[in-house]
């Protein structure tokens, strides 16, 4: 049987959403993940395999997070349909206000990584 993990996954998957976040997959690096999610380099290889195996699953953390807050705001039946799109919007400002206030933008994972130049489409010759 196998050591218990020392550590939170999902704590570990929300550092890291912030920093590919901020600084996208190729300029964040091994060490910048294990400080921000406070674990050691061989504890991080031995819960995510690589660091493309912690990228995919930290985007599948941030989508899903993001559907969950989406969710709850949109089926909010005490909410008018203005009231739901002013708290969707300030979901969005809050997050960027928060970041602006810690020196960065928000950004998005899912943009920052479509736009990567090894990612971006070809364009036409």
């Amino acid at each position: 049987m196998g050591r218990p993990r020392g550590f939170d996954e999902v704590a570990v998957l929300d550092a890291s959403v912030k920093q590919f976040r901020v600084h996208g997959f190729a300029d964040t690096s091994t060490e910048q993940l294990c400080d921000a999610a406070g674990v050691r380099r061989s504890s991080l290889y031995n819960t995510f395999t690589s660091k493309d195996e912690l990228f995919v699953r930290s985007l599948e953390r941030s989508v899903s997070v993001a559907r969950e807050q989406q969710e709850a705001i949109l089926t909010d039946a005490e909410l008018s349909g203005i009231e739901r799109l002013a708290a969707l919007f300030n979901l969005v400002l809050d997050e960027e206000d928060e970041a602006r206030n810690n020196g960065h933008a928000a950004g998005c994972m899912i943009v920052s990584s479509r736009m990567a130049p090894d990612l971006a489409p070809a364009s036409p010759a």
